[in-house]
């Protein structure tokens, strides 16, 4: 039952990657080998798999948004979620809680917090610039990125 291998990893023996990531992906299989011998199957990359499990949560404030930007035909998405509260996770950060639980952290859409005074703060994988005065300002500069990374694949 995975339920308790989300909640303990004391009973981990052992960790070992069947298959690594596909090109077109970052997720490949992973056994779980527990301490009570079994062997459970899990999706993900071996540091991906426990590296964003909460150990501890601390709630958050109200006000505060996790906040992604991205370009989808041309045009600038953000989306915005409430955030919840704050995981240390397994591997040492602190990463955001939604309700749908510790947001992840990808090199290709870096996430960003919204404080409750409308600041834009960079978080995780060393998103550049790391602040914003507004989401209108992190739309701009998600835009400029998106074209510079687009410019350096074009050069290739």
């Amino acid at each position: 039952m995975l339920s308790g291998l989300f909640n303990t990893t004391a009973g981990i023996a052992s960790l070992t990657e069947v298959v690594s990531a596909r090109e077109d992906s970052d997720r490949g299989i992973v056994n779980v080998t527990l301490r009570n011998g079994q062997t459970v199957q899990t999706y993900g990359s071996l540091e991906g798999t426990f590296a964003f499990r909460a150990v501890q949560l601390i709630p958050a404030e109200p006000g505060w948004n996790s906040i992604r930007a991205w370009m989808d035909n041309g045009q600038v998405e953000v989306r915005r979620t409430p955030v919840i509260g704050w995981a240390l996770c397994a591997d040492g950060c602190v990463r955001v809680v939604t309700v749908t639980g510790v947001e992840p952290e990808y090199y290709s859409s870096p996430l960003y917090v919204e404080t409750a005074a409308k600041e834009i703060i960079g978080v995780g994988f060393e998103p550049c610039p790391s602040r914003y005065d507004s989401v209108e300002a992190l739309a701009v500069g998600t835009s400029a990125r998106e074209a510079e990374e687009a410019d350096a694949r074009n050069a290739r």
